[in-house]
């Protein structure tokens, strides 16, 4: 089996009140993505590609899968 590293930069911060598209009903925030709306946790981190998309990421697959660049 091959292994493949992630080759695109990506810009990302982590989430905060105000970066959600919008609320569901029951109250959890939420940011609309090419797969369809996807909740936010507090501790996730907002990914923003290459192409403007945004995806959000558990931060302990963002801190073991990125690293900052300067």
């Amino acid at each position: 089996m091959a292994k493949y590293r992630k080759t695109a930069l990506i810009e990302a911060e982590q989430y905060a009140p105000g970066m959600e598209d919008g609320i569901t009903e029951d109250g959890k925030p939420f940011i609309s993505t090419l797969e369809g709306k996807m909740l936010i946790s507090p501790t996730d981190w907002i990914a923003t590609g290459i192409s403007g998309e945004r995806w959000p990421i558990k931060e302990e697959i963002f801190k073991f899968t990125y690293e900052k660049v300067e």
